[in-house]
């Protein structure tokens, strides 16, 4: 660890691409920027963006944070005695730019936006489960997974 420096990995601001990757991903957020917009207000104040991300191999989505506050700050000081309430993470949930996902939501937000908006809260709730963090309404999240199986 001599001369290296330590970075957050659940921070934004985590750079391990290249230009053309980075570029990539601008251009892509750019372009969908209204699709993202959608997302974004179909989950509400709970976060504060939607962006497509090239930093994931195998999950859809994950959660991220801006800010002094990560995501791990959060759980700790939302578990210490009179937290209701308190400090919040600035969250940011982040789409996978090459997972087949990505080009689903694309498809519904031309096509359904009543199914993207099933498909946003349950990929909401999805990385708010991969990061640790409980999801508000279980039986409404499983009442979307349903009603898209039939």
């Amino acid at each position: 660890y001599d001369k290296k420096t330590f970075s957050n990995v659940c921070k934004d601001d985590l750079d391990l691409t290249t230009e053309e990757e980075k570029e990539e991903v601008k251009t892509e957020n750019e372009k969908s920027k209204d699709l993202l917009q959608f997302l974004k207000d179909c989950i509400g104040d709970d976060i504060k963006e939607v962006r497509f991300t090239n930093t994931m191999v195998n999950h859809p989505v994950c959660l991220s944070s801006e800010g002094e506050v990560s995501l791990e700050m959060e759980k700790v000081l939302s578990k210490m005695p009179g937290a209701e309430g308190g400090i919040k993470a600035q969250t940011v949930m982040e789409i996978n730019l090459h997972h087949p996902i990505a080009q689903k939501l694309q498809s519904l937000y031309e096509n359904d936006r009543d199914t993207l908006r099933s498909y946003t809260k349950i990929l909401y709730a999805q990385a708010r489960l991969i990061s640790g963090l409980s999801i508000e309404n279980p039986a409404e999240i499983g009442d979307l997974v349903c009603g898209l199986m039939i």
